[in-house]
């Protein structure tokens, strides 16, 4: 049988500058990863010792590190993570950890924060091996019975569909279970939240308050992350702001800092040989002043160039990006109304806004705004979200793609 675009050639496109994959993935490094997280993490050295240090003088901690989205808190968590349960014997480790952050979710409560983190402590037992390792902890045979943790295929599973019915007080019992059979073995578990600011202020506020007694349970170290919102919660707090240790918020790396990553990223994923640099450095500068230091946008517009070229260009240049970005900037228009094209034009302008300040901004009725902006919704352009400090106004941003591909256009 004969297919249509036969002829269509598919290439692995970093196999020429020498590297396995791509060394612009924006995703953040995680201890077990397609990057060696010891060999691939480079700065806040500052932010690590003062890290380091309260989790090693103290036999409970709280920590709270806040920065904008994309400025290497999760990585900067998993490294601290990884370099405190690093060594090859964990009978040389005085602490343990999880695999994977937690991704705090909207709506939660008590019951869920706690089988979720019970379930990723019974993962990372069977990951790295700690009954292996000579750390027996009975508990985990009871963990995995009354979470029903095992399908008939012997596969590991943890999904809501196969949720059983548990109280909390259960859940309290088994976490503070399993937390003392670790302390028998004088290790201390560190755990690590991502995303808190996935709640509104409110609903965050209500969530830490039902949690304050369990993050007080002897030799645990908590990391809770999300973005310079979540401070506010804390301040409103009393019995928060007693808890918790002094928060840690980040500033954007430098400059020569992100060269140095993207260094000892092609350097990690270098094949046999020397590898060559896909990327041009003064376009790296020249994308870290445009979008204010945010690594995480500077690696993903990268990544998307690089998918996007043809030509067999050895470096990623203003020029490239130009023309990418000029080819999507006519795409995108192509297919919008004129109201479409003028919300886009503003938000590239002014970022995220209410409804009501389009509307203002644009000229258009605020009556017949909301269909304008289903529709760009719908083709996933912008993206709305509830203001949390007042959830009957509506805020409106581009989608991160569409922001970093009209990242050039403010004066076009």
């Amino acid at each position: 049988m004969k297919f249509p675009n036969e002829d269509i050639e598919f290439k692995n496109i970093w196999a020429k500058f020498g590297l396995r994959s791509s060394p612009y993935s924006p995703t953040a490094l995680s201890l077990i990863g397609n990057l060696d997280i010891g060999k691939a993490f480079y700065g806040r050295k500052k932010e690590l010792k003062i890290l380091g240090n309260r989790v090693y003088s103290t036999s409970s901690s709280r920590t709270l590190i806040v920065a904008k989205s994309g400025e290497g808190k999760t990585s900067l968590g998993n490294y601290l993570r990884w370099k405190l349960c690093r060594k090859k014997s964990l009978a040389e480790n005085k602490f343990i950890t999880i695999v994977e952050e937690i991704r705090v979710q909207k709506n939660w409560n008590l019951n869920e924060f706690l089988r979720k983190t019970i379930y990723e402590i019974y993962n990372a037992s069977i990951i790295f091996d700690w009954k292996g390792e000579g750390m027996v902890l009975d508990t985990l045979k009871l963990i995995e019975e009354k979470l029903n943790l095992f399908s008939e295929k012997n596969k590991l599973i943890e999904t809501k569909k196969n949720y059983p019915s548990l109280n909390t007080e259960l859940l309290q019992d088994l976490f503070l279970r399993v937390c003392k059979e670790i302390d028998k073995y004088n290790k201390k578990i560190i755990l690590q939240y991502n995303s808190i600011e996935n709640m509104d202020n409110e609903e965050l506020g209500n969530f830490l308050m039902s949690i304050k007694e369990i993050l007080e349970i002897p030799n645990t170290h908590w990391l809770f992350l999300g973005t310079t919102e979540s401070l506010s919660v804390i301040e409103q707090y009393p019995q928060l702001h007693s808890r918790f240790q002094n928060y840690l918020h980040l500033e954007s790396l430098t400059k020569k800092e992100v060269l140095e990553i993207l260094k000892l990223r092609c350097e990690c994923l270098s094949m046999p040989g020397n590898y060559i640099k896909p990327y041009d450095e003064s376009t790296v500068i020249t994308l870290y002043e445009k979008l204010n230091g945010n690594m995480r946008f500077i690696f993903k517009l990268l990544d998307d160039i690089a998918e996007q070229l043809s030509c067999d260009n050895c470096k990623i240049t203003i020029n490239e990006i130009n023309y990418v970005q000029q080819k999507e900037r006519e795409r995108t228009f192509g297919r919008l109304t004129t109201n479409h094209q003028k919300i886009l034009s503003y938000l590239v302008d002014k970022g995220e806004t209410s409804m009501t300040e389009l509307a203002v901004g644009i000229g258009i009725l605020p009556t017949n705004l909301s269909k304008e902006v289903r529709e760009l919704q719908e083709k996933g352009i912008i993206i709305t979200r509830k203001d949390s400090n007042d959830k009957r106004f509506i805020l409106i941003k581009l989608s991160q793609k569409t922001f970093l591909n009209f990242v050039f256009s403010k004066n076009n």
